[in-house]
């Protein structure tokens, strides 16, 4: 008798020892997804949150802001934008900057720098030479890639990328100019 209460005991131990097991690693598995998760709302919600959380793209930030262009970058998405640096900005030349003081043209140019409707990572771009890619302006941005350097329109790629909720940020050392303000009077 002795013999079958220590066997019941026994049983209902590693039962129970089972139970409690099965449950540590659902709840390991929990911990696993919430982690992933967490760095998941660790990226930037948006392409204009993240190119206002980076110093190199303070003058991008302000320009969109004055473009009118927040509403924008903060949608659903998703989007490619290729901002240029505060370098960029600096080295416009004049004719440029006077484009840029001109909140229609300003805007224009800002569009001309956003891909809509999908999310290019460096990658992808990578194996994209000699693709166009049709901008939220209206004139299209050709992909050149030469000894894995990646040229979008007259811009060469930084080489950093900032992946958003609704899209990716590229840095790009030149301020892009469509065609159709290429060819207009800067009066």
């Amino acid at each position: 008798m002795r013999d079958r209460i220590t066997a019941a005991l026994i049983a209902a131990m590693l039962i129970l020892g089972g139970v409690l097991f099965a449950q540590s690693s659902v709840i390991g598995q929990a911990a696993d997804d919430n982690t992933q998760i967490s760095q998941n709302n660790e990226r930037p919600s948006t392409v204009i949150a993240a190119a206002r959380s980076d110093k190199e793209l303070s003058d991008f930030t302000r320009n969109v802001e004055k473009g009118l262009m927040v509403q924008a970058l903060e949608g659903k998405g998703p989007m490619t934008v290729f901002a240029p640096t505060n370098e960029a900005f600096a080295a416009c030349a004049e004719s440029d900057r006077q484009k840029l003081a001109d909140g229609k043209k300003l805007q224009m140019v800002l569009q001309y720098h956003v891909v809509p409707g999908r999310a290019l990572t460096q990658a992808d771009l990578l194996k994209m030479s000699g693709e166009r890619l049709m901008t939220v302006q209206g004139d299209e941005l050709t992909i050149i890639v030469e000894n894995k350097t990646i040229w979008v329109g007259s811009a060469k790629l930084t080489g950093k990328e900032e992946l958003t909720n609704n899209g990716v940020v590229h840095q790009v050392d030149d301020v892009l100019i469509p065609p159709m303000l290429l060819s207009r009077s800067t009066k």
